[in-house]
């Protein structure tokens, strides 16, 4: 599947690093993302919340049937709150975003990341296998699963300015489909290497907590790329 690409690069390759954009003839890099480092810290966080989306989508059902006992239809339906929370939490922390914390996005990362974590914990430590509180539990997860993809993308965008956001939501985008390829096949290792859920879930709770802690260290850098980015549009 590879051999189309990896024969066309070297008449591609040209055409990927730069080219005229602006109307004083200046060159556009349009890799100079990879020179700012608050930047891959935030792609590497899409990449590891990406992972986590893949892992809950994959194996939330599987989970309810196997630990929490519920019929096939039952654990199936636990996608569908959980997908009705990322849709509440990306409404309600997009909204909170541009309201509050001067229009900062990283700290609302940490904010989802944390609720994720703490739906894995239970998940891993303390299964609950009553039908109404599983789908609530769900409708918690979706909130750290699903919720930060909207402040993400908008961090992104704002980062790329007027001229590159389509680039850099480009590079965003494709960072979380390198994590949904991932994460499942993970989840799955783990499980398998140690015949548990709760080692399984316990991990993607650090991921969690570790993507929470990063942004909580590096928000400040990725908001100035973003600041920087409004000053020069």
């Amino acid at each position: 599947m590879a051999a189309p690409a990896l024969a066309s690069w070297p008449f591609l390759a040209p055409l990927a690093g730069t080219r005229r954009t602006d109307a004083d003839g200046a060159v556009a890099d349009h890799w100079w993302w990879l020179k700012r480092p608050p930047l891959l810290v935030l792609f590497g966080a899409g990449l590891v919340l990406g992972m986590v989306q893949s892992a809950v989508l994959a194996y939330l059902p599987l989970y309810g049937v196997q630990v929490l006992g519920l019929t096939a239809v039952a654990a199936g339906a636990l996608v569908a709150p959980a997908q009705a929370g990322g849709a509440a939490a990306r409404l309600g922390l997009g909204a909170a975003s541009d309201r509050w914390l001067g229009g900062q996005r990283p700290p609302w990362l940490v904010v989802s990341s944390l609720i994720g974590a703490s739906v894995f914990l239970v998940y891993a430590m303390a299964p609950i296998p009553r039908a109404t509180a599983a789908a609530l539990l769900a409708f918690a997860a979706g909130i750290g699963v699903h919720g930060w993809v909207g402040i993400y993308f908008v961090a992104s965008a704002e980062a790329g300015g007027a001229r590159q956001s389509g680039l850099l939501s480009g590079v965003s985008f494709a960072a979380i489909v390198v994590g949904l390829l991932l994460g499942a096949p993970l989840f799955g290792s783990v499980l398998e290497a140690s015949d548990s859920y709760g080692a399984a879930w316990g991990t993607f709770a650090g991921l969690c907590v570790a993507v929470a802690a990063v942004m909580a260290l590096r928000g400040g850098a990725i908001h100035r790329e973003c600041a920087r980015a409004r000053g020069q549009a």
